[in-house]
């Protein structure tokens, strides 16, 4: 019988994308490997729904505001026990998972930000701290089974194919690609057309991507095309390829890190949430990107300065790209494939 595997995951404005993202991707890898998978999501304002449909996935909507109800809808909708339920969502937590442990044989969390208890065979995070093994202490049952760090970091196929094609990065910064998440709540996209638009920068060409869920897709839109040499796409299916064409990427400090980091593209990160505060100053700490700050601190003059010291600072963002390279590699494979190969031997 083939391995039957759901994922409660949502995606809205203020939610962003990258919950969905990132399990869509561990989702066609499950599904490669013979699994048959379903999503379960809420009906924000700026879902992934359609996206998740366009995949081939079956996705079951709920209608509820809180995590006891949210339970009850998501039980109702998994009818018989499933093998694996995943869940990767910041507002629920051992309560919810508890609630739903009759409903499958095996639980996996994906979490970013250890501050809350979970009932779980298996927890995944793939972001980078200090201290990662300490992180999860008290929050997690004795016989869970932990995978942290960004060598598990879920990355598609498509980069895995654009890594064996890449060639190493010639000393130069031509062209940069600009992504601040799928809806970019603090509008960093619009400073940085304002700072191409306001200030003499160098001789540089643009790749700016936002996501369907973008509330002002449309009118970043509109004004790269006012502008010489900036490419607009949107919800792209060819991130891999843009990173791999791109000689810098200017973005925010969430999972998209992992991406460039695996195809040693050099980053500036501006600090666009909370919980990016910690990983952050981590990767900064140890030399994997430059940061160029809090969101609410930065203006288009800011992004202006760093493009141009970017240019002066070649080599030495060449070197930072192949160093950040070496942290996804490290296990000789993408991450996906281990998370989804730990998933099906246990189902």
């Amino acid at each position: 019988m083939q391995t039957r595997v759901v994922i409660r995951a949502d995606a809205s404005v203020n939610i962003g994308s990258g919950h969905v993202i990132r399990c869509l991707t561990l989702a066609e890898v499950l599904r490669q490997q013979g699994a048959t998978v379903e999503f379960v999501c809420r009906e924000h304002v700026g879902n992934l729904l359609e996206l998740i449909h366009q995949r081939d996935f079956v996705a079951h909507t709920l209608e509820c505001d809180e995590w006891s109800e949210d339970a009850r809808q998501t039980l109702a909708v998994l009818g018989n026990p499933v093998d694996w339920l995943i869940v990767d969502h910041y507002g629920l937590d051992k309560r919810w998972e508890s609630q739903l442990r009759s409903a499958c044989r095996h639980l996996m969390a994906i979490d970013d930000l250890a501050d809350r208890p979970h009932d779980c065979d298996l927890l995944l995070d793939q972001n980078y701290y200090l201290n990662p093994e300490c992180r999860y202490q008290g929050l997690l049952p004795d016989q869970c089974t932990q995978l942290l760090g960004p060598g598990y970091a879920l990355l598609s196929t498509e980069y895995e194919q654009a890594l064996q094609e890449h060639q190493p990065r010639a000393a130069r910064i031509e062209k940069v690609l600009v992504f601040f998440g799928g809806s970019d709540p603090t509008g960093e996209t619009e400073k940085l057309l304002t700072a191409i638009e306001s200030f003499s920068l160098p001789e540089l060409s643009f790749d700016v991507v936002v996501g369907a869920s973008n509330p002002k897709c449309h009118v970043i839109e509109a004004r790269c095309q006012q502008l010489q040499n900036v490419h607009f796409h949107c919800q792209t299916s060819e991130m891999a390829m843009l990173c791999a064409e791109a000689d810098l990427a200017l973005g925010a400090g969430g999972s998209a890190n992992w991406e460039r980091f695996s195809l040693a593209l050099p980053c500036m990160v501006v600090t666009t949430a909370e919980n990016q505060r910690e990983t952050v100053a981590a990767l900064v700490q140890d030399g994997y990107v430059q940061w160029l700050g809090w969101h609410a601190e930065i203006t288009p003059q800011h992004m202006a300065k760093a493009l141009c010291r970017a240019v002066e600072q070649v080599e030495e963002m060449i070197a930072m790209g192949e160093r950040a390279r070496r942290l996804i590699a490290g296990k000789g494979r993408f991450g996906a494939q281990y998370v989804a190969e730990c998933i099906l031997s246990a189902a």
